[in-house]
């Protein structure tokens, strides 16, 4: 007798359950579900806390493909439960979106939306805290699953961040369904909050996603629980004399935003001090400085046997080879390069640097990019690993690998977020 064999698990499109029938017809009689008996999707503890161990706010590197990826790691640990079993059996936790919304005033300085938690709210330990997020648990009609019927909880968490902002807040006077339509609008999954030092953060795992609206636009709670309180700029929100009382996570939210824009700024800050001695006149290297350079790294510059045509030359205190490299369809391009005191093989340094540039633009061949260059503005950022200064061209083709943080909603990159996405990564 032969027996049918399990089928190999497919990477097929995701499957609401509406589209397979399991969603009963609405009756218009039919009395609302409390909030605390609602079906609503939650792991095993075990599982869930395996895939994410660290505590704090975690930034994202990968945007939406981290996402898939962890939610992925972990599907085989979902469950689909009674909102009230899940917060009081501690063998399981429960994601939910956390979505800042964030706008620019008319300084440029960033403004997050404030809003003031009621006794309305399901978590009595919220009462009266102010929130910078807007959030809430994914439900049944939220579900998304992978063909085997596994859920699948990336997707589940994008739908819910559609249904919370609906549900929760009005942009310009209109849901934010019908509000990303007709306006620009930037998103993007930011990364992961695990807080363990009060009672909700044990329940819970925030999944950070967040909304960039145009300066001006107004964002008002729509929910008889929550309280509006405005836009407010970060600075204010930390302020002693904010009179915000922050919910956990928000405060851990603006503070991490706040490191991140300071990194920004001493990165741009410091980005403007290289530009300027870069683009200085070099000077011929001379025996003294070659020989403060051998005794901090025991590299001897003299004896290093250069390409044609590269020079070794000072800029300021600083040391820099003069290089080219064959654009594969531009041509020549001169680089300039700073070699660090403490770097015992600038050679090799200066070789991987090269290495890079040459994959990225084959990369950017491949892609349909051959215009790099021609009008476009190059940037320049310290890389650790090569304890180097790497120059590399900003533009279209160079956002690329950020065009699939948006795949739902048709938004634009948001350069400030773009900016701190870079700190993250400089860091």
């Amino acid at each position: 007798m032969n027996e049918q064999q399990p089928q190999a698990e497919a990477v097929l499109d995701n499957v609401h359950p509406a589209e397979a029938g399991l969603e009963a017809p609405i009756d218009p009689n039919t009395v609302e579900v409390p909030a605390k008996e609602r079906m609503v999707l939650g792991y095993f503890r075990d599982v869930i806390d395996a895939e994410f161990t660290e505590q704090g706010l975690q930034f994202s590197d990968q945007g939406i493909d981290e996402l898939s990826i962890r939610f992925n790691a972990i599907k085989h640990g979902a469950v689909l439960a009674q909102r009230q079993r899940l917060e009081t059996d501690p063998q399981f936790r429960h994601p939910i979106p956390y979505i800042p919304i964030h706008r620019h005033n008319e300084e440029g300085e960033l403004e997050l939306f404030v809003y003031q938690r009621t006794k309305m709210v399901g978590e009595e330990k919220l009462f009266g805290k102010h929130s910078l997020a807007v959030g809430g648990h994914p439900e049944a009609p939220n579900m998304r699953f992978h063909p085997n019927w596994l859920i699948d909880g990336s997707q589940t968490m994008m739908a819910c961040l559609v249904t919370e902002l609906d549900e929760e807040v009005t942009f310009d006077g209109i849901k934010f369904s019908d509000f990303i339509r007709l306006n620009v609008t930037t998103y993007g999954h930011e990364g992961f909050i695990r807080d363990d030092s009060n009672e909700v953060g044990k329940q819970h795992l925030g999944v950070l996603f967040s909304i960039g609206v145009q300066p001006g636009v107004e964002v008002v709670t729509i929910e008889p629980e929550l309280v509006t309180v405005g836009f407010m700029t970060l600075t204010k929100i930390l302020s002693e004399d904010s009179g915000l009382d922050l919910e956990n996570w928000s405060y851990m939210l603006a503070n991490a935003y706040a490191r991140e824009i300071e990194q920004g700024q001493a990165l741009a800050a410091a980005q403007l001090e290289v530009n300027a001695v870069a683009d200085m006149e070099a000077e011929p290297l001379t025996e003294e400085r070659a020989l403060a350079f051998l005794n901090t790294s025991g590299f001897n510059l003299l004896e290093w046997k250069l390409a044609e045509g590269d020079t070794l030359g000072v800029r300021g205190d600083n040391v820099f080879i003069d290089t080219a490299m064959e654009h594969p369809t531009e041509g020549r391009k001169v680089m300039v390069i700073h070699l660090d005191d403490n770097d015992p093989d600038p050679v090799a340094t200066t070789a991987a640097i090269k290495a890079e540039f040459a994959a990225q633009w084959g990369r950017q061949a491949e892609l349909g990019c051959e215009d790099i260059g021609r009008g476009t503005v190059m940037e320049t950022e310290y890389v650790p690993e090569l304890d180097a200064q790497v120059t590399k061209p900003r533009g279209a083709c160079a956002e690329i690998a950020h065009v699939d943080e948006a795949p739902f909603l048709g938004s634009v990159a948001d350069p400030i977020d773009e900016a701190m996405r870079e700190a993250r990564d400089v860091e």
